[in-house]
C-alpha cells in the first residue's frame, strides 16, 4: 500500500493516509463478490505474499519503465522466496529469475516462461545502463497480463492448498505434483 502525507485545513502535515483510487463508470466485470471473496480468502493463506498488492497496485499507478518494474516485482513477489535471491538458492534450480521462470512456467506455460526471460532481459538492460528506447506498448500490455494470470493462478493455488507453507507450495511448481 502506498502512503501520501495527509495535511489540516492550514496546509500543515499531520500524518499520512493511504493513497485512495477514485474509481469512474462502472466497476469491472471481472471484479465480481465472488472474486472478491477468493482475494480476502487467499490473503490469509500462507503462500500469499501480502507485498502482492502493494506491487500490482503500484504498477498500475506508474507507467512506462517504473510500471514494467513493478509488475516484474509482482512477479518475484508472487513466486520467489527469500532464499532464492540468497547465496544458497532453495532446490536444485540455482538463480532467481530461473527459478522464477520455472515456476512461471508450470504455473501458466512454457510461453508465459518465456515471456518473462523477454522482460527481465529488458528490465536489466534498462536498470544496467543500456541505452533507453521506449518501451513497447505491447510489452507493457503482455507484463501486465502475465502479472495479473501469475497473481491469479497463486489466488487460486491458495484456496485450494489453504494448509500448505508457502515454500512448499512454491518448491511443489518446481518439482510437480
Amino acid at each position: 500500500m502506498a502512503w501520501v502525507p495527509q495535511y489540516d485545513d492550514y496546509g500543515e502535515e499531520v500524518g499520512e493516509r493511504p493513497v485512495t483510487i477514485a474509481l469512474a463508470g462502472e466497476p469491472s466485470p471481472f471484479l465480481t463478490q465472488d472474486r472478491w471473496d477468493e482475494i480476502e480468502r487467499a490473503h490469509k493463506v500462507p503462500i500469499f505474499n501480502k507485498t502482492i498488492p502493494h506491487f500490482l497496485t503500484s504498477a498500475f499507478l506508474s507507467s512506462d519503465m517504473d510500471e514494467l518494474i513493478s509488475h516484474i516485482i509482482t512477479l518475484e513477489a508472487a513466486l520467489g522466496l527469500p532464499d532464492d535471491f540468497g547465496s544458497q538458492p532453495t532446490g536444485q534450480l540455482k538463480g532467481a529469475s530461473n527459478r522464477l521462470r520455472a515456476g512461471i512456467t508450470a504455473l501458466l506455460d512454457p510461453s508465459s516462461g518465456e515471456l518473462h526471460r523477454r522482460l527481465v532481459k529488458l528490465r536489466n538492460g534498462y536498470v544496467h545502463g543500456a541505452p533507453l528506447s521506449a518501451i513497447d506498448r505491447n510489452e507493457l500490455t503482455e507484463a501486465r497480463r502475465l502479472a495479473r494470470r501469475v497473481v491469479m493462478s497463486v489466488i487460486e493455488r491458495a484456496i485450494a492448498q489453504p494448509t500448505k507453507s508457502r515454500s512448499e507450495s512454491l518448491n511443489q511448481l518446481l518439482v510437480g505434483p
